[in-house]
């Protein structure tokens, strides 16, 4: 799944909180200096829902003294 354009991303941010989660197994991969991986295992539940189970990374970039997000990706387990 892609959220790209105004209106996905707002209504992406519309969506109920997550009531709990947990995160399992957090790795940082370092690709350079300035950048770097996070990689972890997530559970998270949502009032009324099942579980929600993915593997996750994050890539950020280390601009002007702040790591910023560069990409994130979640692949539901």
């Amino acid at each position: 799944m892609i959220i790209e354009g105004k209106e996905k991303i707002l209504q992406s941010l519309a969506a109920q909180p997550w009531k709990s989660f947990q995160i399992e197994e957090p790795r940082v991969i370092s690709l350079s200096e300035r950048a770097e991986v996070l990689v972890y295992r997530v559970t998270a539940r949502r009032e009324g829902s099942e579980p929600y189970v993915a593997l996750i990374n994050s890539t950020y970039t280390l601009s002007g003294g702040v790591w910023e997000l560069v990409l994130h990706q979640q692949t539901p387990v």
